[in-house]
Order: structure tokens, then sequence, then C-alpha cells
């Protein structure tokens, strides 16, 4: 029942095609009552079709607008859970609960984490189904696509987990088995990530010809950049350096100006998605619309914690290049500034000079600098390196070669925590994954909520009881 909404008649509907920026919607297939299939080979009786409903998927990222799953979603929830952020606007219930670390079961804002990432994992489930069953494409079409369906899927199943842990694991469009199925384990979903991020790398191209240049449609790289964060959260060091390895050794690949990083087609980006520049905020990302003052006498939508702000080291350039302040009824915020396009630069039908970027290199040097560390290279002395190419361009000295142990592990943490900040929610899920989260959360509960006390069970989202209400073997969260 996880799609009961759909069961009547189920709509694929797509609108921008990323790649030519072509607005379009196209109905591609309709589910009759009982459907236990799709008729897959009228859907993709052609590589347009087949294109279309690829296409839909980067379009349904692209065309959410507010904190969306996968574009920006977790950088604001995530950033209030933990230590990063602060909402100007405290007066949302919903949202408080998230920063007060004191979230209800019946959470307003919780549905959209679990809703739209399955919703996107039916159509990418419907386009592998389609694309396995076609035959009037050719091979290089068929994989390029299967590539991007099984990436996407990946994708989210790695956020669903990262937010609720036990979960669902769907993989399949028949209603008799997606109707009853109860949660899967992490490392259960894991290990079909893995599969599909295998299989996916396998198919796609190794370059960006395929998109004309533009570092807008997952490659190869990408599959891979995806691939060494689950082995770094599976603490499979070896894999996971093996997989960055693949992404730092690739020329095509640079660490670029601070300034320039989430520029469109930065030489940083692995993987960014494209803006539709239609849209009423379209030549600004989510995060920028959701984050910047929307004037210069407004206040930020949301601003930097004390406990992150005091983190940056004086020096450091990221404090320079990536934070900005303004001054509201006479307090100064400051706010996360690597998007520096939001409400009052946007220009509907303009030009997006950034573009949302979902990996780039940077984050690569600190995976494989953690595998180092753990034993997957010659010596922590590469870790250290690693460390040092990263610190380098945001003008800060070297570490000293000597740093090992429990010392190495607390650099690579901060390295992390004020490269990756406000970015994809890196710290909330670093905690978790690194099993810190008790201990720095006890601590900043009761300062963001005086009186409130942090409690384990908080570090995942409660599964939302609109689904708990239409499926029996699904299982809430213990605590919620």
């Amino acid at each position: 029942m996880l799609f009961r909404n759909y069961k009547l008649t189920l709509t694929i509907l797509i609108g921008v095609l990323v790649v030519n920026n072509i607005s379009s919607c196209k109905k591609l297939v309709q589910i009759p009552p009982p459907a236990n299939s799709i008729t897959t080979s009228q859907v993709f009786a052609d590589s347009a079709d087949a294109a279309a409903a690829i296409s839909g998927i980067y379009a349904k990222i692209i065309g959410q607008t507010g904190d969306a799953s996968c574009n920006g979603l977790e950088t604001i929830l995530c950033g209030l859970s933990s230590d990063e952020l602060v909402s100007f606007n405290n007066g949302n219930t919903n949202q408080t609960q998230f920063y007060f670390n004191a979230l209800e079961s019946d959470n307003g804002i919780v549905p959209g984490c679990w809703t739209t990432p399955y919703t996107i994992i039916y159509q990418t489930n419907a386009c592998i189904e389609g694309l396995q069953n076609s035959t009037s494409l050719t091979s290089t079409t068929k994989n390029q696509f299967l590539g991007e369906a099984k990436f996407f899927r990946s994708l989210f199943y790695f956020y669903l987990i990262n937010f609720f842990g036990n979960v669902p694991y769907v993989a399949s469009i028949n209603w008799l088995q997606t109707d009853t199925l109860g949660n899967a384990t992490p490392l259960f979903v894991y290990q079909n990530i893995i599969n599909d991020l295998k299989s996916a790398k396998s198919l796609l191209p190794s370059d960006y010809s395929f998109s004309s240049g533009n570092r807008t449609r997952v490659n190869k790289l990408g599959a891979a950049a995806l691939l060494a964060r689950v082995y770094l959260y599976l603490q499979d060091w070896k894999n996971a350096k093996l997989e960055s390895d693949s992404i730092i050794n690739n020329n095509l690949f640079s660490l670029v100006d601070l300034d320039n990083v989430f520029l469109a087609n930065s030489q940083e980006s692995i993987l960014q998605w494209q803006l539709n520049t239609s849209y009423v905020y379209g030549t600004s990302t989510n995060e920028g619309v959701l984050i910047l003052p929307a004037n210069q006498n407004s206040p930020p939508g949301y601003y930097l914690s004390s406990e992150l702000l005091n983190a940056f080291d004086s020096s450091d350039g990221r404090k320079t290049a990536w934070l900005n302040q303004s001054k509201y009824a006479g307090v100064t915020y400051v706010y996360p500034y690597k998007y520096k396009r939001g409400r009052s630069q946007v220009n509907l039908n303009g030009t997006a000079t950034e573009y949302y970027t979902v990996f780039r290199l940077a984050e690569q040097y600190l995976i494989r600098a953690e595998a180092e560390a753990n034993g997957a290279g010659s010596s922590t002395s590469a870790a250290i390196s690693d460390l040092n190419i990263i610190r380098k361009r945001a003008d800060l000295p070297p570490l000293s070669p000597s740093l090992s142990g429990d010392s190495l592990m607390a650099a690579i943490a901060h390295e992390r925590r004020i490269e990756l900040f406000a970015e994809w929610g890196h710290r909330w899920f670093d905690l978790r994954r690194t099993a810190k989260i008790d201990s720095i959360m006890t601590i900043i509960t009761p300062k963001k909520n005086p009186g409130g006390v942090w409690q384990n069970y908080q570090q995942l989202y409660p599964i939302p009881l609109s689904q708990l209400s239409v499926n029996p073997f699904l299982k809430q969260n213990i605590g919620y």
C-alpha cells in the first residue's frame, strides 16, 4: 500500500527535458485497476518514449518547489536537526519540532521525506521494467537509460534509510508485492543499492558527451560518487577508496576557487541538477531561495548556529566565500552563502549561472581520507595529504604529518563539517554513522530547546502515520 494513491491510475508525467531545457508534458502509461504490471512494450516502443520517461525523473526532482526531496530538503531538515542551522521563522510548529529534536509522529513535514522518494522510486521501477522488456531500443540507448534509472532508485533509497532506518524495499510495480511489504533493514537496502550502482557503472558512459558536455545527467562517475559514499557509511574502507580513487584520478575533475564551486558545470562538479528557468524562481536553486534574504532589508530564511559559526578557523577562506550576513531589526544574522542567487536575483526565463550540486570532488577527497585513515591506504600520511589538499584551497596551513589515531579522525570530522556544511545533510548523517550523535546532541538539544532532553531514538524520523494506517506490515520506529 505504499502507492495506494496510484492503484486506480498511474500517469507518469514528464515536464522539462532537462538536457535541452525544453518544456513538454506527455502521458506515458496508465495502470487500470486491478493492475499487477505495466504494459511495458507500449511504454518504450522507441527511444523518444524512453528518453521522455527518464527525463521525467529529472524533471520531477527539479520541478519540486520549496525544501523538496533531493532538492534542498535534506539540507534544511538535517541542518535544523543537527547543530548547523536555525530557522528565522520559529512560528512554524512542524519545522520547530526538527530544530528542538522533538518530532511528533504526526509531524506535517515528515511525510514529504517519504512520499516523494517512493513516488520517484515507483517511476524508476516502471522505467526499469519497461526498458528491460523493450525489444526496439538499441543496446546503447537501453544501457544509458537503465543506468540512470538504477542510479535514481539508489539515490532515493539512500536518503530513505538514513532518514527512517528500516524501510520497505520496493523493486517492482506489481501491487501484489508492494501492498504487503514490511520494513527492510538498512543493510538489506544498502546491498541492493550497491547492486544497482555497480550495474549503473557498467551501463553508463564515462564522460558527459551524451549530455552535450553538461554535468546535468548522471554518468559512470556519478554512480561511483554515490557508491563511494555508501561504502563509507558501511565502513567498507577498501571499496570506498577504490571508488573515490576513480574520480579523483580522472582528469575531468579538479578543485576550483571557492567562489566558483557551485557554478553551472563547475570542474569540481560530478553531477548537478540543471534548473528549469521557466519556473518562478527557476534561475535560483531551491537552497538559494530558501536561505538567502529576499532583499537587503530582510532576514535570511535560515542562519548558522553559534556552534557551527564558532567551528570556523578565523583565517579559513570558506568563512569568507561561503558565509554572508545581514542585519535585521538590529540583529546580525550569518547565513550559508554557497549559492549566491536567491529570490532577489530571480529572472524568469533568464540564465541560471548556478546549478544545484549533487556530488562534487571535495567530498571524494574527504571520503578517501577517512578510508585511508582506517587502513585502506599504505599509511595515514595519505589521509593527511588528502585533507591538506582541501585545506590548501581554504588558505589554511597543512596539518601535522604526525597526526594519527583519534586526532586524525577528529581532523577528518572537522574538515567534513566545514567543507560540507549546509549541504545535503552531511553533518546529521555523519553524526549518526560515526556514533557521535548521542554525545553531541545531548549537549546541543537543551541549548536549542531549554528543558529539552535528547533521546537516542530521535536520530531517526517517525514513519508517517498515513503509511502505517494503510499498511499493517509497517512498524513505527521505536519511541514514536
